[in-house]
């Protein structure tokens, strides 16, 4: 009890504390992680026993991300007349472009971007006349367009005269006289992106 004596335990095996751990690391093309002995540049997983300094085991299961080993390719679509932003690129014209990009940890990694236009055609005259070709006013398109939401169409002093997917020239079921007409159209497109356009039609008698 005064701290002068000891006790002895009965025998038992010892072992070491072994600790392990799964770190998740991300670096650049450029770059190298060094884990133990090894220096490390492609993505994988990676496990190695090292020690800690008390001379414990210390098992490290390492996930290892390089950004850039692999190019990506996406496709984008936008609408002739748009410009589609990215990175430090503004683009107009569709085609192929190669990139190259900073990501958030400044790596620089590659994309290769399809720019497509959207397969929509918005008509600039229509002769509802009853001849059966051209009689009314809509918006057409490919696969790209799903539907028209709405087509509201307005005179030239701004009263609204119809509102649906289409238009067959009249107000309140009477016919409107020919002339120049506002529209605006709203559009769901097959990436589930809604598009707002305005614009001017010409009605034909």
């Amino acid at each position: 009890d005064d701290g002068t004596d000891c006790r002895v335990s009965a025998a038992f095996n010892y072992r070491r504390p072994v600790v392990e751990t799964f770190p998740t690391v991300v670096i650049c093309e450029e770059d190298t992680y060094r884990l133990g002995n090894r220096e490390l540049r492609t993505s994988g997983t990676y496990r190695d026993t090292l020690k800690t300094r008390e001379n414990c085991d210390s098992i490290v299961n390492l996930s290892l991300t390089v950004l850039g080993e692999i190019s990506d390719t996406t496709t984008v679509k936008i609408f002739a007349g748009e410009i589609y932003d990215i990175g430090d690129y503004r683009l107009q014209q569709s085609g192929t472009y190669p990139l190259t990009l900073t990501s958030s940890i400044g790596c620089d990694s590659a994309l290769l971007l399809n720019l497509e236009y959207y397969e929509v055609y918005i008509p600039t005259a229509f002769s509802p006349n009853g001849d059966g070709i051209n009689d009314r006013f809509t918006v057409a398109g490919g696969e790209d367009l799903v539907e028209v939401l709405e087509l509201r169409i307005y005179d030239r002093w701004g009263n609204a005269l119809a509102n649906g997917p289409e238009w067959d020239g009249r107000r309140h079921q009477e016919p409107l006289a020919p002339g120049a007409y506002v529209y605006v159209a709203r559009l769901l497109m097959a990436d589930g992106k809604e598009r707002q356009f305005t614009g001017g039609v010409m009605l034909l008698r």
